[in-house]
Parts: structure tokens; C-alpha cells; sequence
């Protein structure tokens, strides 16, 4: 067990470096596919023991090898995340009484959906742009997703009705959170909101459901508020100042559904 968590660490540290990648590639217009990595600053063709994930950072005392200039602290952070990230979601299946096809419909496109946050997380907090394209993604892995959890738990027996039933959570966590940001963009003429909230709203909803992504929701206009005081009083930005969104209603997300039962728990014994 703990040899797996360990190999599933490796891999989603990789994947971490690769999505790093891919966010900063995605707002330059350079292409993904091809053409070897380069040191950010003199633009130096990286070698493979340059691009060890984690170690590589540590070994090289986070300095580039070619112009001696310091490394982003990003690097470890998303590669960490990342790698931390893909444990939880392998370990969430581990013992479950599933087939391997419902594990494998299930546990794929959590790993793809938790890529695609992570690219989006990046790509708004530097560049204040969400791209649609990954978004879009994000939403074909999570109806895959929904769908898997519905063949393998659900009975033969069940009809129409019965789906419906248990998808009416997340498709309404969707449809009225997209509506709730939509309007606000709309109705403020994109001045307190960006574009792409709204869409990244709707696939919040279908991975957290209700009452999961209300609480990321409040989790995400909290901290967001927290910060932007915080920047208002080190004067570093102003009421009118634009700060990107996108990476809180991640955040928010991320809380919901690793403490989102122990929330609900909280707030019921509260009342």
C-alpha cells in the first residue's frame, strides 16, 4: 500500500511538471507537443536531469544550471501539489468493492479533472486568463465521471427517475452557479467578474455537487475577500484593482471536498 502511494506520487509529480508546462505554453501560444523544455530566463535547452521533478530543484539549491538566475518556488509547489493530489485520489479507491472498470471510469478522469484545475489554478493566477479550451475538458471528464459513479452504484433495477435523482445535485450545483456568475459578469459588464468564471462555475458544480459546491463558493468569496484586504492595506492594489478568481473557486473546491463533511457535521450541530 505504502509502495503505491509512493509510485503515485512519482507519477503525479511528473504530471505536475508537465501541466506547469502546458499553463505557462497555453498564454505564450507556443505548441505543447512539440519542443523541448528551455530555462524560462536565457531560453537554454534543458537537459533530462534538469527536469527530475522536486529533486531536480533541490539538487540544483533552486538556481538554474545555464544563467545562475533563481527558480520559481511555483515549480516545487505545483509539482507537490500535484503529486500529493494523485495519492488522495488513488487512495479513495484503494479497497473499494468496485470493478476495475468502474474504478477505471472513475479514477481517470479525477486525475484528469485535478490536471485540469491545476492548469487553470496556474494560468489564472499568473495571466489573470482562463482557458476555455481546458475547461471544456474538465467538463467531458466530469459527466465521465458522474456516469461512472452512476453504473457502479446504482441497481439494474433502477430507471430513469432513480438517475436523475442522484445526478439532480450536481446538475443543479451547475446550471445555477453558471446563471449566479453569469449574471454577475453580465450585469457589471465584466468589471466584477471575468468571463471565465461562470464556465469554471458550472464545472465546479458537476465535480462538487450540492451542498458541496455551495461551500466552495463561500470558501472562495471569503478568502478572496480576506486577500483582497490584505493587499488593499499593504497598498499594493485598490478597490477598482482587478485580482483573479479563478484560483480561489479552486481553492474553495478543494476544501469542500476534502473537509466538506466535516463542515456539514460542524454546521449542523451548530444549529
Amino acid at each position: 500500500m505504502l509502495l503505491l502511494k509512493f509510485f503515485l506520487f512519482i507519477i503525479g509529480s511528473a504530471v505536475g511538471s508537465f501541466l506547469h508546462v502546458v499553463a505557462l505554453r497555453l498564454n505564450k501560444n507556443e505548441t505543447i507537443v512539440w519542443g523541448r523544455s528551455h530555462c524560462d530566463y536565457c531560453s537554454h535547452t534543458l537537459s533530462w536531469y534538469e527536469l527530475i521533478p522536486l529533486f531536480s530543484f533541490l539538487f540544483q539549491r533552486g538556481v538554474t544550471r545555464c544563467c545562475h538566475r533563481k527558480l520559481s518556488f511555483q515549480h516545487v509547489f505545483v509539482e507537490g501539489i500535484t503529486g500529493i493530489g494523485f495519492v488522495l485520489i488513488g487512495s479513495s479507491f484503494l479497497g473499494r468493492d468496485l470493478q476495475l472498470c468502474s474504478v477505471l471510469f472513475e479514477c481517470i478522469p479525477s486525475f484528469i479533472l485535478l490536471s485540469v484545475f491545476i492548469i487553470i489554478f496556474l494560468s489564472d493566477f499568473k495571466y489573470q486568463t482562463i482557458p476555455m479550451n481546458v475547461v471544456y475538458i474538465g467538463i467531458g471528464a466530469a459527466i465521465i465521471r458522474v456516469l461512472a459513479f452512476l453504473f457502479a452504484n446504482c441497481s439494474i433495477s433502477y430507471g430513469v427517475q432513480e438517475c436523475i435523482l442522484i445526478m439532480r445535485p450536481y446538475l443543479l450545483s451547475s446550471v445555477i452557479g453558471f446563471l449566479f456568475f453569469y449574471l454577475i459578469w453580465l450585469f457589471s459588464k465584466g468589471k466584477a467578474m471575468g468571463d471565465g468564471d461562470a464556465p469554471l462555475v458550472f464545472l465546479i458544480g458537476l465535480v462538487g455537487g450540492y451542498p458541496k459546491t455551495l461551500i466552495a463558493l463561500y470558501v472562495a468569496f471569503l478568502t478572496g475577500a480576506i486577500v483582497g484586504v490584505i493587499l488593499i492595506l499593504r497598498k499594493g492594489k485598490t478597490l477598482k484593482s482587478q485580482i483573479a478568481f479563478g484560483p480561489f473557486l479552486i481553492f474553495g473546491l478543494a476544501i469542500s471536498l476534502l473537509f466538506g463533511e466535516h463542515i456539514i457535521a460542524l454546521w449542523q450541530y451548530l444549529q
